[in-house]
């Protein structure tokens, strides 16, 4: 163990410090995001990665205690969030080399909130053993769409409680279209659009299949590849993950089939991606998408008060299940339409949680089997 000298903290502006014996008094008044107090960590970056471990107590406000490089104000580790009443030991990865790095400790909450609290104690524990590594490693995202098992005993769970229950259900109904209308999978080469972190993706990979997963969303794709690292399975280790769009994406080569969950309620040019999942795949798809519960070809507008699957302040075209079906005759494909309840029992379904279990009954989720 290291232990980093309190005294040489730096404050930023809105921020204010007393120096007592043994501690770090703080109150950090300034905007969302902006910096508060910060420690030197130099000399902690050989044989990254590194623990950095601190002794914190919060007695108002919400505050982030992450790892910041401040010569290229970019992260170089992990970060944890906290809010009050808090008092006690918080741990994040030192992971990246870096320029000036410090532990910064800043005002998480919005609005003008005020952060008040003390560091005790901040020290270097020393190198990561594989867990942890996981474990901390997990926590330098924000958010998580799914739950994994990162294995050597670390899991890191979704953001939103109660939502894998409807993940697996939807996985199980996709798989089933999947195996209903293409067969066996093992050794065919599959296309997840939309992967986002590679929930999908890899249990396809554990079948069989030959996968690569694309997402337009930067930091999916980064965990996407993090989950691998973390994979003993061969053909998971195996997966291409890439960085792009639908409309975007221009393999060599066309794949056997496509998979896409939860993308086309997302596109402001939902033509425009069907003719480029056409164009992706030799013998078709399976899609599932959210739905505008209507009996007519129409497009809404995307509009998170209705819709729980839309972004707040998205702006994009939400079809209703015949117009999809529309779409996806139009560019070429055959294509045959489910609701939920033809692929698993109501019993299933009313299983989930009240928020989820009434959008996969309420006729606002479809799914589609493409050919070709």
């Amino acid at each position: 163990m290291r232990e980093v000298s309190l005294s040489n903290f730096e404050a930023f502006k809105d921020t204010r410090v007393n120096a007592s014996e043994g501690r770090l008094e703080f109150e950090i008044a300034s905007k969302q995001w902006d910096y508060g107090l910060a420690l030197p960590l130099s000399g902690f970056w050989q044989k990254l990665p590194k623990v950095v471990e601190a002794d914190v107590e919060l007695k108002s406000g919400t505050v982030r205690v992450e790892c910041l490089d401040l010569k290229s104000h970019g992260e170089c580790g992990g970060k944890v969030t906290l809010a009050a009443p808090f008092r006690g030991k918080v741990r994040v990865l030192l992971e990246k080399p870096a320029g000036r790095p410090v532990l910064m400790v800043r005002n998480a909450a919005p609005g003008a909130s005020r952060a008040v609290g003390a560091l005790y104690a901040v020290a270097r524990l020393g190198n990561a053993d594989p867990a942890e590594f996981r474990r901390l490693k997990a926590g330098t995202w924000d958010y998580w769409h799914y739950s994994y098992d990162l294995g050597q005993g670390a899991r890191v769970e979704a953001t939103i409680d109660g939502i894998m229950p409807m993940h697996r259900l939807n996985q199980k109904i996709m798989l089933h279209l999947l195996k209903t209308g293409f067969g066996d999978i093992a050794g065919k080469r599959i296309v997840d659009v939309a992967c986002a972190s590679g929930f999908h993706t890899m249990e396809m990979a554990r079948q069989g299949a030959r996968m690569v997963g694309v997402d337009i969303d930067a930091p999916s794709i980064e965990q996407a590849r993090f989950l691998q690292q973390c994979s003993d399975v061969k053909t998971v280790r195996d997966i291409r993950f890439e960085l792009s769009g639908l409309h975007g994406f221009k393999p060599a080569e066309p794949f056997d089939i496509g998979f896409c969950s939860g993308l086309f309620y997302h596109l402001l040019d939902p033509v425009g991606g069907a003719q480029a999942l056409f164009n992706l795949v030799k013998e078709g798809a399976v899609v599932h998408s959210h739905i505008v519960d209507s009996p007519e070809a129409i497009m809404a507008l995307a509009d998170s008060s209705k819709y729980k699957c839309c972004f707040d302040g998205e702006f994009a075209l939400m079809p209703s299940r015949s117009m999809l079906e529309r779409i996806f005759s139009h560019v070429g494909f055959k294509v045959r339409s489910f609701s939920p309840g033809d692929v698993v029992s109501d019993s299933e379904i009313a299983s989930l949680a009240p928020e989820f279990s009434t959008l996969f009954a309420s006729g606002n989720t479809a799914y589609y089997l493409l050919t070709k």
